[in-house]
């Protein structure tokens, strides 16, 4: 087993042509340096939140995954995560292992990186690519530049969040923007503008609000694979819902449009089932952040495409089980209470 540092010499093999001028039936090999740009390393970042990554390989997207892996890594020293490889190096290749292991550990998609310069020599491609790692809102503010207040979001539940307040904070109104899941990756598109969220990005769009219409009760703050049960209360007569939303984004129907009483209480799992909700913290996470949504509305909501059959094979890569950025359009118009729970190891 080698560790990180064993992993990641992305020194580039000289590229080699053969000499013209060599004599007859001897072939000479000419060693070609690589370009000076790429030795040197002499691209500046455009702002202090951006990273750039070099990489070379004998095809493009060799060498630049392997400038994607070196920013994985920049990023991986910041956060302060170890983990080692097999190998370094199998037929003259970069271990794809080890560079998956430097995607899945770093906490960030690269696929939103862009190469910025290139070079080929011979059969030696040399690349530069930047990445943005600043937060998801300050990217957002970027792009919008000077932004026109006239279209601003029409949806009130968006803008109870912590990415709606640091744009209004910023521009004095909180644009139109949605969710949507593509790809394996959240996005928020948003004035047009589509931007990649970092993993644990999308609890900045989890909704923060109260209502004197319903109140609701669960721990806070709670231990991996522990067990907890959900309170409620309703103030008004109204359909009761209670939805969980996963820390990837799943939502889940747990409630679905119960007629209630005004002053009617209850909990989730019911008394007298004596089950519990066992609270998980995501794999290789030191935390996980998972939103807990109780609506009341005077009419019932269409909430079966979030209602997950009992016995059905999920496969995690189904982009319509992501269903958080659907249901803030559904649940739009209704009174509602969230809770965020964390889970700690």
């Amino acid at each position: 087993m080698f560790s990180i540092s064993a992993c990641i010499s992305n020194s580039p093999e000289k590229p080699t042509l053969l000499s013209a001028n060599a004599p007859q039936g001897i072939s000479q090999q000419v060693v070609l340096e690589p370009p000076q740009w790429f030795i040197k390393r002499s691209i500046r970042p455009v702002n202090a939140t951006t990273i750039i990554g070099y990489g070379s390989g004998s095809t493009l997207l060799l060498a630049q995954n392997r400038a994607r892996s070196e920013v994985a890594l920049s990023l991986k020293a910041d956060i302060n995560v170890s983990f080692t490889c097999r190998s370094v190096l199998e037929n003259g290749d970069f271990n794809e292992n080890c560079q998956e292991q430097m995607k899945s550990s770093s906490g960030v998609n690269l696929t939103s990186s862009s190469i910025i310069k290139s070079s080929q020599l011979g059969k030696q491609f040399f690349v530069a690519i930047e990445y943005d790692n600043a937060p998801v809102d300050v990217l957002a503010l970027r792009r919008l530049g000077q932004f026109n207040c006239q279209s601003q979001s029409r949806f009130s539940v968006w803008q109870n969040t912590f990415f709606s307040r640091q744009l209004s904070h910023q521009l004095g109104c909180v644009p139109n923007w949605t969710l949507n899941y593509q790809h394996t990756q959240w996005h928020v598109v948003i004035d047009n503008h589509v931007i990649s969220l970092k993993n644990r990005e999308l609890s900045n769009f989890w909704i923060k609000q109260k209502d004197n219409k319903i109140t609701l009760y669960l721990p806070i703050n709670v231990k991996h694979d522990s067990g907890f049960v959900i309170d409620y209360h309703v103030h008004t007569s109204g359909y009761f819902s209670l939805i969980n939303v996963s820390h990837k984004g799943q939502a889940q129907v747990l409630i679905e449009n119960q007629h209630l009483l005004s002053g009617s209480k209850g909990s989730f799992p019911a008394a007298q089932n004596n089950n519990e909700i066992v609270s998980l913290v995501n794999e290789n996470e030191p935390s996980t952040q998972d939103l807990y949504v109780a609506v009341l509305c005077q009419q019932p909501l269409p909430l079966g495409q979030f209602k997950i059959i009992e016995g059905a094979v999920i496969n995690e890569e189904d982009h319509n089980l992501f269903s958080y950025g659907k249901l803030l359009d559904v649940i739009e118009g209704c009174a509602l209470s969230s809770l965020i729970q964390t889970t700690t190891l």
